[in-house]
């Protein structure tokens, strides 16, 4: 079984019925895998997630309080993100004990 399968196995990751698209399941975030850069991230996180039993923290910010031409959006995922990352570190310093 190679590394896709066993992803998707272990719920981490799910495919579009065509297989065009990629689901990082814990994140919710749908990407291109027609993209050769997508594929070699993919394999990148299920060999540190699968192989070397690696903790991940994975997000991706969409909004981060301005658009490209620097307008305020009046929403910023920042903030989350940040709360969450430090969830996180607090859990891994805490299991590292």
């Amino acid at each position: 079984m190679n590394l896709i399968d066993k992803g998707i196995e272990n719920r981490l990751i799910r495919f579009n019925e065509d297989r065009n698209f990629i689901t990082y399941i814990h994140q919710n975030k749908k990407r291109n895998y027609n993209n050769p850069e997508e594929k070699v991230q993919a394999e990148t996180f299920l060999t540190l997630v699968l192989i070397y039993c690696y903790p991940f923290f994975m997000t991706i910010a969409e909004d981060i309080g301005y658009t490209a031409r620097g307008r305020s959006t009046n929403n910023n995922e920042l903030i989350e993100i940040g709360a969450a990352l430090s969830k996180f570190i607090a859990h891994l310093n805490k299991t590292e004990q």
